[in-house]
């Protein structure tokens, strides 16, 4: 049976990752927070642990508040030189089974680039990309070739909707992520980590973690000073 697998091209599969994921946050959250609190009252950014954000004595704080959910996972841009005009984009398997998990509680799951051939392209100017993922048959790596300046992207990748327009992003966010107390998203996210770690790791090892993008139609005011 033909699942559509393909290995990855030779220029794929050499290209280089500069930075780390964690370092391409500091991109990403800030352009994706500015996007989505322009169409929902709140959009507060997390990366949570279930003993920190997730524990019972916090969740109890605000259980009851309505949330939307993203996980965004953040990537890393690859390239064979600094300063060139196109760039590789891994999606790992790890990422679409995770998709098909969170699909499952009514989760967004969104994959962000920022668009740069370069450590010292990642300034407040730089650009990103977003791309939504979904569960596919036989997850695989795949990847994604993207210009820089004019973000057009060459895949034949299955599972991967994009590069995304704010308006397809906040559209695709509208259509399919389910509102939920954020006690219940936090049950959700324990059962979808638990899902993808149970398929793919040993009890003590750890994948891929996203950030939480907490999407609210309510107002939401931080304390002020006197």
């Amino acid at each position: 049976m033909d699942t559509g697998k393909k290995n990855p091209t030779p220029s794929e599969a050499s290209s280089i990752g500069f930075c780390s994921e964690h370092t391409t946050e500091y991109v990403l959250v800030p352009q994706l927070r500015a996007l989505l609190e322009s169409n929902y009252a709140a959009a507060i950014p997390v990366f949570i642990w279930f003993t920190r954000e997730g524990a019972r004595g916090c969740s109890s704080f605000d259980g009851e508040r309505l949330v939307k959910l993203a996980a965004v996972f953040p990537r890393r841009p690859k390239v064979h030189s600094t300063w060139q005009e196109t760039i590789v984009v891994k999606i790992n398997e790890e990422l679409f089974e995770y998709a098909a998990c969170a699909e499952v509680y009514g989760i967004v799951t969104l994959a962000g680039v920022p668009l740069a051939s370069s450590l010292f392209h990642l300034t407040s100017g730089c650009k990103a990309s977003w791309f939504a993922l979904s569960a596919i048959d036989s997850p695989e790596d795949q990847f994604v070739r993207l210009k820089l300046l004019s973000n057009e992207a060459k895949t034949d990748a299955r599972g991967i909707a994009g590069p995304l327009t704010d308006e397809e992003l906040i559209n695709h966010i509208n259509l399919n992520a389910q509102v939920m107390s954020w006690s219940s998203a936090i049950a959700a996210l324990r059962e979808v980590r638990r899902s993808v770690k149970r398929a793919r790791y040993p009890w003590w090892a750890a994948g891929y973690k996203p950030f939480l993008m907490l999407i609210s139609e309510d107002p939401v005011q931080p304390p002020r000073l006197a």
